[in-house]
């Protein structure tokens, strides 16, 4: 119940950090900068489709997990099926929240930022200058949308997929005990790296982030991933 608890903690801050009620810090920009003047017409994968395929998916991934290393549906306990995916996701969420902590601390505008904000400092400045005090002008967004044109540092699609990634290519690796070549292990393993490589590759191909915001939320998932298996690691023994 503890980490359950946990959970809804995480999951209330990252919703009011997305909401109107916390303010973000919003870097300035060049005048004219061309790194900040790409087009962004779509998500390859959807923020809504990243979360609610973690939180659904994650739940269909530990009991398909379990049924493939044991062989049989009739010795997968639903209750330990539940435990794992209560693991999985109050650390996914927590990852999340680190990284929405540092979108709305560092306020990096994203590549498309000046495409869509359409500040009217940008119109007249001199070349080259750098602007700190800005209005967006385009009135066919939300308050929510303009907001969040100012976080892209660091990618949460990047950092959730490559933890989600980490976290389930170990719990493949710790059921599959067997070092025969299991056709099923590798398989599953594939699918966690293409989604991270996915989830990743395309946010730079979407013009929606940097290639360093991808990377900072690939530390971010690789670090906490880490520390978590390490951690873990003695309550495991104590149960064997």
């Amino acid at each position: 119940m503890f980490k359950i608890h946990r959970y809804f903690i995480y999951m209330t801050l990252l919703f009011l950090l997305n909401s109107e009620y916390i303010p973000s810090y919003k870097q300035g920009f060049t005048c004219k900068d061309p790194s900040l003047s790409r087009i962004f017409t779509s998500d390859t994968v959807r923020p809504k489709v990243l979360i609610y395929g973690t939180i659904v998916g994650s739940f269909f991934f530990v009991y398909l997990i379990e049924l493939l290393a044991q062989g049989t549906y009739r010795t997968v306990r639903l209750s330990d099926v539940w435990r794992q995916t209560v693991d999985f996701n109050t650390a996914a969420a927590l990852v999340l929240l680190i990284t929405d902590i540092l979108k709305v601390t560092v306020g990096e505008p994203r590549p498309h930022f000046l495409t869509d904000c359409r500040p009217h400092e940008n119109e007249n400045c001199a070349l080259g200058s750098y602007i700190t005090d800005f209005t967006c002008s385009n009135t066919e967004w939300s308050v929510f949308r303009l907001k969040d044109l100012s976080k892209s540092f660091p990618s949460g699609h990047s950092s959730l997929s490559t933890f989600t990634a980490i976290y389930f290519i170990n719990l493949i690796l710790n059921k599959f005990k067997s070092t025969s070549l299991n056709p099923a292990k590798f398989l599953l393993i594939a699918v966690f790296l293409f989604w991270n490589g996915l989830c990743a590759i395309s946010r730079i191909v979407d013009n929606k982030h940097h290639w360093w915001d991808v990377l900072a939320g690939a530390l971010i998932g690789v670090a906490y991933a880490t520390y978590k298996i390490k951690s873990d690691k003695p309550n495991e023994t104590e149960k064997e």
